[in-house]
């Protein structure tokens, strides 16, 4: 575990790991953008459309609550209408989410971002039953902190995310070494 003594660097390394998390959900983002750009711009388009004839003084509450369930609703159908992009899109999620803790651990191994993104190396690692099994200990103990903590309000799903994150990295950190 590095010394908590140089604040600068450690800033720049959460940045560079927020930076890496953000690239691994990219393709899914883009994705999910271009197919719902049509839905999008109807929305921004009735929203400025009547912020241009009411002005923004008498747009009221109910103007954008009522915008917004219609672009909820016009969303819902885009969903139910293009399964074959949101399977696609969960897919992407699902292993960026599922890659992101290999990518951070290699860049963190030699302190290079270009090393997050190798990808034959993050794929090796991460088609194992070692990482699989670390990867469902991991979901189960989120379930079940979940299940403990979340009754407590703001401080149990925080405290569920912390110890979870702990837990997972000191795991995948071990499992990594150990592939």
């Amino acid at each position: 575990m590095p010394s908590w003594n140089d604040y600068g660097s450690l800033f720049f390394k959460g940045l560079f790991v927020t930076l890496i998390k953000i690239i691994y959900f990219l393709p899914a983002i883009i994705l999910l953008l271009a197919g719902a750009f049509p839905l999008i711009s109807r929305f921004l388009s009735t929203v400025f459309n009547n912020l241009s004839e009411l002005g923004l003084g008498q747009l009221l509450i109910e103007d954008i609550t009522k915008e917004v369930l219609t672009f909820l609703g016009s969303l819902w159908g885009y969903i139910i209408n293009a399964p074959y992009l949101v399977i696609i899109v969960v897919f992407l999620i699902i292993l960026a989410l599922y890659l992101f803790p290999l990518a951070v651990l290699n860049y963190v191994k030699e302190d290079r971002f270009a090393n997050a993104f190798n990808l034959k190396l993050i794929f090796k690692k991460a088609f194992t039953g070692r990482y699989f099994a670390a990867r469902v200990f991991v979901a189960l103990i989120f379930v079940v902190l979940s299940l403990l903590l979340n009754w407590i309000k703001i401080l149990g799903p925080a405290t569920v995310f912390y110890i979870t994150g702990v837990i997972s990295y000191s795991l995948f950190g071990q499992v990594y070494k150990g592939i």
